[in-house]
């Protein structure tokens, strides 16, 4: 069986399952869309989305809001957050939502899910810059590659039917969903009945029309995510390298990216550990010897204690006595004095341990350079 061929018929026959429209972000729009509104009608919508109350409550103690002491009621946390933010909020955690379910790809809903919040944010801060709509351009970032997660979610129940098909790598897979999402990105379009601005940024962000200031911020926020994925952080100078940005807009997309980590960590949830996949790990097969010891935050209820044992291409290999998620963000404690935020790439079971590599995410200066010695390090250490 062709996989591909399998999903493009899906899509002819309606069988691609769409999720349902963000509930709470619909009820806020239309509380926000009066000339005047009550916050208690705010708060109202909030409690009947306990995944919302949670990114919200998470989000208003992060660092980028906290003022004082934390906040425990979502009265106090709305008036913290603002009532523009608590829109967009909405719709990522009503989107992050459609990720969180027991699947053969679970790692690579979770791989769309974080570079769709990535660029939302970018998307955000770059409008405001250049006088365009905010709150529009984060909601446009969040949804115009959303077809990603029909493609895997159409892929699950291809492979429910066909157990025989054999794993991949994640990069094929990944490959795969690239090559459809713009297909079951009009499937979603037409089914939540969007309007033509979000459509457009749907159907067109590969090919951006250069007079269209929201797929001009697209156009930014993906080559942003691009880099990220491929380097430990990215400088005021890096992103200057992107042709169309100003030195001041890479100043607010540098300060930005400082704050994304915890940005997103508003929205990770306490779920178990990703179940049978489908996606081939290699690094999983060798065999290594006992390393550096290393702690691991965010990840569990507790910190975990692990080894680092390895580099591979960029990232860390590490020992673990239990499973985490993966495409997930925690951070890592190389010492007493250095710790970073990473983002769980693979992690597989091998006899009584689990071997993980994790790359780094958005880091600072300082803390680049605390991770390429690390590496270095550790690399001198292993060849000894």
């Amino acid at each position: 069986m062709d996989i591909e061929d399998a999903i493009v018929e899906a899509v002819r026959a309606g069988r691609v399952r769409v999720p349902p429209y963000p509930a709470a972000a619909m009820k806020l729009s239309s509380v926000l869309a009066k000339p005047e509104f009550d916050q208690a009608e705010l708060v109202s919508v909030v409690k009947t989305d306990s995944m919302l109350t949670a990114a919200l409550l998470r989000l208003a103690n992060s660092p980028n809001y906290q003022r004082g002491q934390p906040v425990s009621d979502i009265t106090r946390a709305i008036a913290r957050v603002g009532s523009r933010q608590l829109q967009t909020l909405a719709m990522a955690s009503g989107v992050q939502s459609i990720i969180e379910h027991p699947g053969a790809l679970t790692s690579l809903r979770r791989r769309a899910w974080l570079e769709g919040l990535c660029s939302a944010k970018v998307c955000e801060v770059l409008a405001a810059e250049r006088g365009v709509n905010a709150e529009l351009a984060f909601v446009a970032g969040l949804l115009h590659d959303l077809g990603r997660l029909l493609v895997i979610a159409t892929l699950e129940d291809i492979l429910k039917t066909h157990p025989d098909q054999g794993s991949r790598s994640s990069s094929e897979w990944w490959s795969l969903v690239e090559r459809l999402h713009l297909e079951l990105g009009l499937v979603l379009s037409a089914t939540w009945k969007l309007p033509d601005d979000l459509v457009t940024a749907i159907t067109e962000h590969h090919e951006p029309d250069p007079t269209d200031p929201i797929l001009q911020c697209i156009a930014v926020s993906d080559e942003v995510v691009r880099l990220l994925d491929e380097r430990a952080g990215l400088s005021v100078d890096e992103l200057g390298g992107i042709g169309s940005l100003s030195t001041k807009e890479c100043l607010a997309i540098a300060t930005a990216l400082e704050g994304l980590p915890e940005f997103i960590s508003a929205f990770e949830l306490d779920s178990n550990p990703d179940g049978p996949s489908k996606i081939a790990d290699p690094v999983a097969t060798r065999s290594y010897r006992p390393g550096v010891p290393v702690v691991l935050h965010g990840l569990s209820t507790k910190p975990i204690a692990a080894e680092a044992v390895a580099t591979d291409e960029g990232k860390l290999v590490l020992m673990l006595p239990q499973s985490v998620r993966t495409n997930v963000l925690g951070r890592l404690e190389l010492s007493a004095s250095e710790s970073m935020h990473v983002r769980v790439v693979t992690c597989v079971a091998v006899g009584d341990h689990f071997i993980a590599t994790v790359s780094p995410f958005a880091l600072q200066l300082k803390q680049h350079a605390a991770w390429k010695a690390f590496g270095a390090s550790l690399t001198a250490e292993r060849a000894a």
